[in-house]
C-alpha cells in the first residue's frame, strides 16, 4: 500500500506539471503519513524547524552583501587596489585573486560573500584567466576532475579544450576534465525558457528603437555592444586581442 500511495502521489505530480524536487517531497512525505501515524501540526513544526536557521540566513544576507559591492563599484575597486599593490609580483592573477579575498573577507565577513564578489567582478568580458596550470595537474588525485564552466571564454585550465555532449570528457595526466561548451544544451527546454526569458525584453527594445538608439537608451545593451563598423567597442575584448579601444557612446554617435 505504501508503494502504491509512493508512486501514486509522485505519478499524479509529476503529470499536473509539477517540477520534480517537490513532487519527490511531496510523495515522500504521503508515504511516511501512511508508514507512522504523525500528527500533520507535528510534520508542519518539523519542517519550520528545519528551515529556521540562523546560519541559513546569514548565508543569504552575505550573498546580498557581495552583489552590493559588486553593483555599487566596492568590489571593483578593491581588486583595481590588489592589482596595483601586487599585480606586477610573478603570478600575478594569483596575487590579486588572494588579496582581494583578504579584502572582501575583512569587508563582508563571509567567504560567499567575496566569492559573489570577485565572481561578478573578473569575469564578464574577458577571456577567462588561466588558474589551473598542467604542472598542477600532478598535484591532484588520479581520478580528480575539473568542471570547467569558463569553457566559453577559453578555459580556466590550460588543460582545457571544448568538449560536445555526446563525448563530454577527456583525461590529461589522470585528471578527468569536463568542457562541454554548451552546458545548458543538456537540459535545452528549459534553458530555451530561460534565455528568452533574459533576453526577450532586449530583442523588442532592438526590434522597436532599432539598435542605435535602443543602445544609447540601455546602458545593459550598451555594455554589451562589442563590436560596430569595425572598432572594439568592449574594453576586456580589446585589451584580449590586443586591438585598440573605442567607447561605444563614441562609436554610436560617429555613426
Amino acid at each position: 500500500m505504501t508503494i502504491l500511495i509512493l508512486f501514486g502521489v509522485f505519478a499524479a505530480l509529476l503529470a499536473i506539471g509539477m517540477p520534480i524536487a517537490f513532487a519527490i517531497g511531496i510523495a515522500s512525505a504521503a508515504a511516511a503519513i501512511n508508514i507512522f501515524v504523525i500528527d500533520n501540526v507535528t510534520i508542519v513544526q518539523r519542517m519550520l524547524v528545519g528551515i529556521n536557521s540562523f546560519p541559513l540566513l546569514a548565508v543569504i544576507f552575505f550573498v546580498f552583501t557581495g552583489v552590493l559591492m559588486a553593483k555599487g563599484g566596492v568590489a571593483l575597486r578593491l581588486v583595481r587596489l590588489s592589482e596595483v599593490v601586487v599585480g606586477r609580483l610573478p603570478g600575478g592573477l594569483a596575487q590579486i585573486t588572494v588579496l582581494s579575498s583578504m579584502l572582501f573577507g575583512g569587508v563582508s565577513g563571509s567567504a560567499v560573500a567575496e566569492v559573489t564578489s570577485i565572481g561578478a567582478t573578473l569575469i564578464p568580458g574577458a577571456a577567462a584567466p588561466k588558474l589551473i596550470r598542467r604542472a598542477h595537474l600532478s598535484e591532484m588525485k588520479r581520478g580528480a576532475v575539473i568542471a570547467d564552466v569558463a569553457i566559453d571564454q577559453g578555459g580556466c585550465a590550460e588543460t582545457s579544450r571544448p568538449t560536445t555532449h555526446d563525448e563530454p570528457t577527456y583525461v590529461v595526466d589522470g585528471v578527468v576534465h569536463y568542457c562541454v561548451a554548451n552546458m545548458p544544451g543538456a537540459v535545452a527546454n528549459t534553458s530555451t525558457f530561460a534565455l528568452n526569458n533574459a533576453t526577450l525584453p532586449f530583442v523588442l527594445a532592438l526590434a522597436g528603437k532599432g539598435y542605435k538608439k535602443a543602445c544609447l537608451d540601455n546602458p545593459h545593451l550598451l555594455a554589451g555592444l562589442n563590436v560596430h563598423r569595425g572598432q572594439i567597442t568592449h574594453e576586456a575584448v580589446a585589451r584580449d586581442l590586443n586591438l585598440p579601444y573605442t567607447p561605444p557612446e563614441q562609436a554610436l554617435a560617429a555613426a
